[in-house]
C-alpha cells in the first residue's frame, strides 16, 4: 500500500507544469529593512545606492555607489545608456549573475536601475522597500562613504521585449498606464492610455514603503490591467514610469516600460488625445 501511495505521489508531482514551481534561485522584488540588516554579511547580496547627484551624508552599511547619470544618456535626449556601459557599470559596482542585488536611493533613480537590471535579465533583483530615512529610524547600521569592491563578472541576457517603443504601443494589445501628474494627462497623453501616477505605488512617499500587494493589484485593476495582463508604462522621459513599472511587476502584470515616453511619442508626431 506504501509502495502505491508513493507512485501515485511521483505522478502528481511529476504532473504539475514547471511554470507553477518556484523558479530555482529566485527572489521576491521586495526586500524588508529588517531582512536586509540580517544580509549585511551575505557575500552574494551586493547593496545598490543610486541617486541623481545629492544625498544624504549616512548611507547603508556596505552599499555601493551606482550614479544615475552613469545609466542613461545624457545629450540628445535621455535614454538607456548602450547595454556596453551599463554592463561596464555595473561590474564596477561588483555585480556578478550570482549576486542577490538589492537597490534603494532616490525614488525615481532606484527604480530605472531597477529597470536596468530587469532589461539585462539579470535573474536576481529585488527593490528595498524602504529609505534612507526609515533605515537611520529604526537605528540600522550606516556607513560615511560608498563600499568600493572588487569587479564583478555580471553577462547580460538583455529582454528587449521589456523596453516598450512607440510600434509596440500602436500594435495594441496592452494597457498603457501614464505615470505622469494629472495636469500632464489632460494637457495631452497617449490614446486610450489611464492615468495612474508614479507616486499611486507608495503607501509612504516619505519612507518609500510600496502598498501591499493587494492593494497594487487592486489599484492596477481598476485602470484595466489585472494581475496577467500586458501593460506599457510611460512618462515624459521613462524615469517616473520606471516606478510605475515596479508596482506593475509587485501586481503580478507583464509589464514594459516605455523608454523616450511621451518626449519620443510626440517628436514622432504621433495622435495625442486629450483631456479625459
Amino acid at each position: 500500500m506504501r509502495r502505491l501511495f508513493l507512485l501515485l505521489l511521483a505522478a502528481v508531482v511529476c504532473a504539475v507544469p514547471a511554470v507553477a514551481q518556484t523558479p530555482s534561485g529566485a527572489v521576491p522584488l521586495l526586500v524588508s529593512t529588517a531582512w536586509l540588516e540580517e544580509h549585511l554579511q551575505d557575500p552574494k547580496v551586493v547593496i545598490l545606492w543610486t541617486d541623481q547627484g545629492a544625498h544624504d551624508e549616512a548611507l547603508i552599511a556596505n552599499a555601493r555607489r551606482v550614479p544615475h547619470e552613469s545609466l542613461m544618456t545624457m545629450q540628445g535626449g535621455h535614454g538607456l545608456a548602450p547595454t556596453d556601459t551599463l554592463v561596464d557599470v555595473l561590474r564596477k559596482a561588483g555585480v556578478s549573475n550570482d549576486s542577490h542585488v538589492v537597490i534603494y536611493g532616490e525614488p525615481l533613480s532606484s527604480a530605472w536601475l531597477f529597470f536596468v537590471l530587469d532589461y539585462l535579465g539579470h535573474p536576481r533583483v529585488s527593490m528595498l522597500d524602504a529609505s534612507i530615512t526609515k533605515w537611520r529610524s529604526e537605528n540600522r547600521p550606516i556607513a560615511r562613504t560608498p563600499l568600493v569592491p572588487p569587479p564583478g563578472t555580471f553577462t547580460p541576457s538583455p529582454r528587449p521585449q521589456l523596453r516598450a517603443t512607440a510600434d509596440d504601443v500602436q500594435k495594441g494589445g496592452a494597457v498603457i498606464l501614464d505615470a505622469r501628474s494629472p495636469r500632464e494627462y489632460e494637457a495631452g497623453h497617449i490614446p486610450g492610455a489611464k492615468l495612474v501616477t508614479f507616486q499611486d505605488v507608495y503607501a509612504d512617499p516619505r519612507m518609500q514603503t510600496f502598498k501591499s500587494r493587494d492593494e497594487l493589484v487592486a489599484m492596477f485593476k481598476a485602470a484595466g490591467a489585472a494581475p496577467g495582463a500586458t501593460a506599457v508604462t510611460y512618462c515624459q522621459i521613462g524615469m517616473r514610469s520606471s516606478l510605475l513599472y515596479v508596482g506593475a511587476r509587485l501586481a503580478g502584470l507583464d509589464a514594459r516600460n516605455y523608454i523616450g515616453s511621451w518626449s519620443d511619442w510626440t517628436a514622432r508626431g504621433l495622435l495625442v488625445e486629450p483631456g479625459r
